[in-house]
């Protein structure tokens, strides 16, 4: 939901952005991807990872995405005649069961995702986690411990580019798409320096064998760019 992302993947051109205002105040807002059917005058609207509707440091309003929902419908549905989607990405926990029923109150239908998401508690000890992996994990773990390696972190241009010299190297190595990692540093490198892409690279005998990419916006940790050698 970055216009930074919107503008790398598929072009200014194709971007709308609907902003809901409380007063002079944001509280919510979506970036829509228009997607036109050559020759005939319909298309498709689509909003991936969105809608945004918790600012940081507010407490939780469902009004505000009932509300930005009924604009999207209106506007793309309603107005424009487009198919509209949305795909929100919302973990499925006791805190947001509820917002099935908020978007099927809008006119949404709930499609199930193919993608499964896999939440980790990370309150425990890293002792407490190792414990409760498989026998051939931890004693891979043991292994990695004695390894004489280095960490690096951060979002320069210099750890980028060894994030995706792993990334590639894994992919062609294990022959599969795996999605596209120099978009999302394109689009990282485009962001205030505070909102891009954190990155770790680990270094064996100076040469990255482990990498992995996350955002630092909102509260849940998703991995989107990485692999190992």
């Amino acid at each position: 939901q970055t216009w930074s992302f919107g503008a790398v993947h598929s072009g200014e051109r194709s971007l709308r952005h609907v902003l809901l205002r409380s007063g002079d105040v944001p509280v919510a807002l979506a970036q829509v991807r228009i997607i036109a059917v050559p020759r005939i005058s319909r298309g498709m609207a689509y909003v991936s990872w969105g809608p945004l509707w918790r600012p940081r440091g507010s407490p939780a309003n469902v009004g505000h995405l009932r509300n930005v929902l009924r604009a999207l419908r209106n506007e793309y549905v309603l107005g424009r005649k487009l198919y509209l989607r949305i795909s929100p990405k919302i973990v499925e926990s006791a805190d947001t069961r509820h917002l099935r029923a908020v978007y099927e109150g809008e006119g949404y239908r709930w499609r199930n995702d193919p993608q499964e998401t896999v939440l980790l508690d990370l309150s425990p000890s890293l002792e407490e986690i190792g414990h409760g992996m498989g026998r051939s994990w931890r004693n891979a773990h043991k292994k990695a411990l004695r390894q004489d390696v280095q960490f690096i972190e951060g979002n320069e241009d210099e750890i980028a580019e060894e994030v995706l010299q792993v990334a590639e190297e894994m992919k062609t190595r294990k022959s599969f798409y795996g999605g596209n990692q120099q978009e999302l540093v394109r689009a990282s490198r485009d962001l205030p320096p505070e909102i891009r892409l954190h990155m770790i690279v680990c270094r064996h005998g100076g040469e990255p064998v482990a990498a992995l990419g996350w955002p630092t916006l909102g509260g849940i940790g998703i991995p989107l760019i990485g692999g190992t050698g």
